[in-house]
């Protein structure tokens, strides 16, 4: 995330300097809210000497390092942090680094959503997903598949893991438009638009 923010910063910088107004379309909801309002943590480096070490530990063993040296934020995690040590580790790891006084800038932005109703949603992403089969994704699936036999499971991204049956792609895709709505009925700056 830190990275695509870093990224974007510079063009929205380069259209900026060209008198243009920049507008971000589509995108993860968590990507787009690091980009308008970037998390204070964003300018801590990985410490990969000490990932190293507390790769060594539990959650369990993790999560009471944390509570030691930061316990207002240990306090603040749900039971998934709690369990998950990579952000365990990350948590310790931004804990134990100094902040850098420079913040990124934050925009002032207009957000704007279109929507329609779900039925309506449900059959464009049937369409496309469809149009997807027919333009060869399977083909290049199957190609992955012989290329990178081995890696192949760790391919997380929709599609990849639900292929070569359509119509699992068609319900991971229908769930994560519904994941993405609920992320973003969150922020009260979005203007709605019916499509």
């Amino acid at each position: 995330m830190a990275h695509f923010v870093r990224l974007a910063m510079i063009k929205i910088a380069q259209i900026q300097k060209k008198g243009k107004l920049p507008i971000i379309v589509g995108g993860t909801g968590f990507w787009l809210d690091a980009l308008v309002n970037p998390p204070a943590t964003m300018n801590i480096k990985p410490n990969w000497k000490l990932r190293g070490k507390l790769q060594k530990f539990s959650a369990k063993q993790l999560f009471k390092k944390l509570e030691m040296i930061d316990s207002p934020r240990a306090k603040s995690m749900n039971q998934s942090d709690r369990n998950n040590p990579r952000r365990l580790i990350r948590a310790i790891e931004v804990a134990k680094q100094p902040r850098d006084s420079l913040r990124p800038t934050i925009y002032d932005a207009h957000w704007i959503g279109l929507t329609a109703p779900l039925k309506v949603l449900d059959r464009k992403i049937e369409d496309r997903v469809r149009q997807r089969v027919k333009a060869g994704a399977i083909k290049e699936w199957e190609r992955l598949c012989r290329r990178f036999a081995a890696k192949l499971p760790s391919m997380s991204a929709i599609g990849y893991r639900e292929l070569p049956d359509i119509d699992q792609w068609v319900r991971a895709e229908k769930q994560y438009a519904r994941r993405q709505l609920t992320w973003f009925k969150k922020n009260k700056a979005i203007k709605w638009y019916t499509i």
